[in-house]
């Protein structure tokens, strides 16, 4: 009888410690944070325990790992990272898929199994603008599991990259980026189709979903050199001649007849997400011939005024080639158009559609410039013309 107890003690003893072996470190986590006493520090940094026993962090090999079922430990050798060094109880709560406890430290771990799927199911992917209490900002959410945080103060805007994450059992947005001011949890507090509202290091952001655009990048390839020969003599001069118009009375007939342009503005956030708005320019031509700046990338709020040196008013484009006819579809019609291709200020590419039977009008425009903090890409298509 005694034998059989000790027998039947055993086999309880292995049966708790293999469903200990559940919460196996095995696989791919997220380090979300570690304490130490009172002290707290997120971290958010991939971590892998793989097959072969050994321990990435974001991908880079830091030690080695071994578990010991019997006594629920997990025991790390690293001379790379010697605070991870030791042996560690290994559990788990209803927050964290993994706790690793030593003295008065705990690490806490997410598992993010199935991200692609939880993602695709998320409603999250888009273009979302959020606004705090401290400003605006821009938050693409690719189908990739890309992210790209743009935010504005004045004229800089910087720009985060990284990668999201929907955690649905924390009904959270965990984005990874390089800022540690926005890397983090992001916490789901509620969510429309089209709204959102976040909640990060105690601060809430109220979020809209933009639209988007069904342009797709033409990515503009040619640069300042191209216009050149190596001797440094302009090899296009005789393209002004071909040009539809470049007459300021041909010009000034056709806005004399109107009173707005309306323009479909496409804004490249992140790789082929582009969220749209509408730009217009109202015109009033009385002694002067000006209109609303609205091909700068702002909000129309400067003038341009025509220049007999800018052959395609209103664009700002001195350096040019023709590079052909085209029949262009838009939103205002179909037109017969001169395809150009220039630069601008600041090495900044651009190509033009111009109307052909229209003096001063363009039916579409994109403005690519493609580093620094002032790199975008931007594409106007004409959606209304308005006349007397």
């Amino acid at each position: 009888m005694k034998s059989l107890t000790l027998t039947l003690s055993l086999f309880i003893a292995y049966f708790v410690n293999v469903l200990a072996g559940n919460i196996l470190p095995q696989g791919s986590y997220i380090l979300a944070k570690a304490s130490a006493g009172e002290k707290s520090q997120d971290i958010y940094s991939f971590m892998s325990f793989n097959d072969d026993g050994s321990v990435t962090m974001n991908k880079e090999p830091i030690g080695t790992w071994r578990y010991d079922k019997r006594h629920n430990t997990l025991t790390v050798t690293s001379e790379a990272l010697k605070t991870f060094d030791g042996t560690w109880k290994v559990s788990k709560d209803n927050s964290y898929d993994l706790l690793l406890k030593k003295d008065d430290t705990t690490l806490f771990f997410i598992k993010p199994d199935d991200a692609e799927n939880n993602n695709t199911n998320s409603g999250l992917e888009g273009i979302w603008e959020l606004q705090s209490e401290y400003g605006k900002s821009t938050l693409a959410l690719n189908p990739d599991g890309s992210a790209r945080l743009s935010n504005k103060e004045g004229d800089v805007t910087t720009t985060t990259e990284g990668i999201w994450l929907f955690l649905p059992k924390r009904n959270s947005l965990l984005l990874l980026t390089n800022d540690r001011d926005f890397k983090g949890e992001y916490l789901i507090k509620d969510k429309g189709e089209k709204t959102l509202t976040l909640s990060f290091n105690n601060e809430t952001l109220k979020g809209t979903k933009k639209e988007q655009s069904t342009q797709t990048n033409e990515e503009l390839t040619w640069k300042d050199d191209d216009f050149y020969t190596p001797d440094g003599d302009f090899k296009y001069m005789d393209d002004e001649n071909k040009l539809p118009w470049t007459s300021e009375d041909e010009i000034w007939n056709t806005y004399s007849g109107l009173t707005k342009l309306v323009y479909i503005f496409s804004k490249l956030v992140d790789k082929d997400m582009f969220e749209i708005s509408e730009v217009s320019a109202d015109i009033n031509i009385d002694d002067k011939l000006d209109i609303p700046d609205i091909f700068s990338g702002n909000d129309g709020d400067k003038k341009v005024s025509y220049d007999r040196m800018k052959y395609i008013f209103p664009i700002n484009c001195n350096v040019f080639r023709v590079t052909g006819t085209e029949q262009l579809a838009t939103p205002a019609g179909t037109f017969d158009c001169t395809v150009i291709e220039g630069m601008g200020d600041f090495d900044e590419k651009i190509k033009i559609w111009m109307i052909n039977d229209k003096p001063g009008i363009v039916a579409k425009v994109i403005k690519q410039k493609d580093d620094g903090p002032f790199g975008h890409y931007y594409v106007y298509e004409l959606k209304e013309i308005d006349i007397f």
